[in-house]
């Protein structure tokens, strides 16, 4: 009873707390539909549940069928750059989606430790 008591002694740093980890896990949720090695590893072990049939279809497989399915060179390279943007950006906005719940864990953790 008495960590409820100490909680709530400081429910801005309860709430601060819990608003950061949530907001780190949609960024880690967002990050992870971006992240190429992600699709990658998610492709192989798609294959690998199908027991080695490589026509399944995964989301990298679509990507390059897509790819493929350009008309000229300019538009595979504007699609390849973007491609290469959006998985450096998911790299920075998974390690901070990551930083976001150790320090909203953090908070939550001094909410019950301060008196």
């Amino acid at each position: 009873m008495s960590a409820i008591n100490t909680a709530l002694t400081h429910p801005s740093l309860l709430g601060f707390g819990a608003m950061l980890i949530l907001i780190g896990l949609l960024l880690c949720r967002w990050a992870s539909r971006y992240d190429l090695k992600g699709l990658a590893a998610e492709a192989a072990i798609q294959v690998a549940w199908n027991k080695g049939n490589l026509s399944t279809e995964t989301e990298i497989g679509n990507r390059i069928k897509a790819l493929q399915d350009e008309q000229s060179n300019l538009n595979r390279a504007k699609s390849v750059a973007g491609h290469a943007a959006r998985h450096v950006l998911s790299r920075f906005v998974n390690w901070a989606g990551l930083a976001a719940i150790v320090v909203g864990a953090g908070m939550i953790g001094a909410a019950f430790y301060l008196k």
